[in-house]
């Protein structure tokens, strides 16, 4: 990952995103610890993209669809056919309009929705902290197992989780949508065992170079996680999932 030599320019620039946004849309994402300062701050200077046509085959693979004007949930996938196809490292889509469109495939930027999936190698087992902020809808799967639920019609929130991964290949899914226009947002961050938060990136996770070492990865231990330092007031803790 490239880090940023001017971290008070990049943060800048994403305050300049959210001008826009109400008091209470800006209080709910500023108090999400996986976003906060350093967060910020270490980012490259990529564009901030739904993803690309250019084909990957270690990155996230997004299928788009038409969704029904009025759409409140994520749709069941398997009942309708995608529209194109775009390939993401990285899901970093921070509080913005868009209006662009997916060139190449199509201008709607409204009523749609990307299900996103691929798969990641896990080096150091232990406990990793994944963490979704998205408007409107998303829904973070690993090894077929739902960790975040933050569907709905809403404006930028995040909903984080925790889970015990073991050495190997995972696999991982990410399901968004974006009800009526304009704003939009979708942001993955993890945290390793032993380690800060940052952008989930399929590039910091590759598999070893030999096929021979692959070895499926597990799953166990999932639960909400919040960080206490950035509880919003009055906002009760999430129920552990049996």
């Amino acid at each position: 990952m490239k880090f940023s030599s001017h971290p008070v320019q990049r943060v800048a620039r994403k305050s300049a995103r959210l001008s826009a946004f109400t008091p209470a849309a800006l209080a709910t994402i500023a108090t999400v610890g996986a976003f906060a300062g350093t967060a910020l701050a270490a980012e490259d200077d990529r564009p901030y993209t739904f993803g690309t046509t250019v084909v990957s085959t270690s990155w996230f693979q997004g299928r788009i669809y038409y969704l029904k004007e009025n759409t409140s949930r994520l749709p069941q996938f398997e009942n309708i056919q995608p529209v194109g196809t775009i390939y993401a490292s990285r899901l970093n889509i921070w509080p913005q309009e868009f209006d662009e469109g997916f060139p190449g495939i199509t201008e709607r930027f409204e009523w749609f929705a990307i299900d996103y999936s691929g798969r990641f190698w896990a080096e150091a087992p232990g406990t990793f902290r994944f963490s979704l902020l998205s408007d409107d809808g998303a829904r973070l799967y690993i090894d077929d197992q739902e960790l975040i639920d933050n569907d709905g019609t809403h404006s930028p929130s995040a909903v984080s989780a925790r889970a015990t991964l073991s050495r190997g290949v995972h696999s991982i899914r990410v399901s968004y949508f974006q009800g009526p226009r304009f704003t939009v947002a979708l942001v993955l961050a993890v945290a390793p065992p032993g380690a800060g938060w940052r952008i989930f990136d399929m590039d910091d996770f590759p598999p070893p170079k030999d096929p021979a070492e692959w070895v499926q990865g597990s799953i166990s231990d999932v639960q909400p996680y919040v960080d206490p330092a950035f509880r919003q007031p009055g906002r009760k803790s999430p129920k552990r999932r049996k």
